[in-house]
């Protein structure tokens, strides 16, 4: 599942450098769009904090997050409920002993569901190509098993609401130290939820950057 992070094109990364020193405009940091800004003020390095200890991945797709996350944290555990993609996060994390791959997805609860195949954007929540059937676990009872995380990062194609909402009515929320979420604009309703959540988040935690349908980093207060 994408995390808008894995490769930043170099050219991109140069031009967006260049862009403070243009002369004899009006200031060009005013059209890039979210996704322009989070490569221009550093993106890995706002990303990837410094080293810490246990971290959870929602949706590892094929690694490349859980690999960065592992040169940083004594544990890694990787979510990724596609046999294909959990195959090859398997390989690109073998040999790495403080990684763990969780073969199943999260919800507000136990049960299987159907996933619609669309590469990085493999979602239960969109249609258009083959779909599949995988288990899925309850992410309060999920982070219980595994207690307090230094980091939740979350990019799940639309199941971020779902998965919110969750650990805000049970108070697992309280069990995460640093949250990286990446909302996604996915139905009709996406922009109140996510009004809706961030409201709810702010009682335990404070938003320390935010890069609207892009990237937001939250703390615990």
């Amino acid at each position: 599942m994408a995390t808008g992070i894995r490769s930043f094109p170099l050219r991109l990364r140069i031009w967006l450098k260049t862009l403070p020193r243009l002369k004899g405009t009006s200031s060009p940091l005013a059209s890039l769009s979210p996704y322009e800004n989070f490569v221009l003020h550093g993106a890995d390095d706002l990303h990837y904090s410094d080293p810490v200890g246990k971290v959870l991945v929602l949706g590892g797709f094929e690694g490349s997050s859980t690999l960065r996350w592992a040169s940083k944290a004594r544990e890694v555990y990787s979510v990724e409920p596609v046999p294909d993609f959990a195959a090859r996060l398997k390989d690109s994390t073998s040999g790495l002993s403080n990684v763990t791959v969780l073969e199943f997805g999260v919800g507000r609860n136990d049960g299987n569901i159907s996933l619609t195949l669309l590469g990085d954007g493999t979602s239960k929540f969109r249609s258009g190509g083959v779909t599949i059937e995988a288990k899925q676990r309850d992410i309060s009872a999920l982070i219980r098993e595994l207690g307090k995380l230094d980091v939740l990062e979350m990019n799940i194609e639309g199941g971020e609401y779902e998965v919110l909402e969750r650990l805000l009515e049970t108070g697992d929320i309280r069990q995460v130290k640093t949250l990286l979420v990446q909302f996604h604009q996915d139905g009709e309703n996406s922009d109140s939820r996510h009004a809706m959540i961030t409201r709810a988040l702010a009682e335990s935690h404070y938003l320390a950057w935010s890069f609207p349908w892009v990237w937001e980093k939250w703390n615990l207060k």
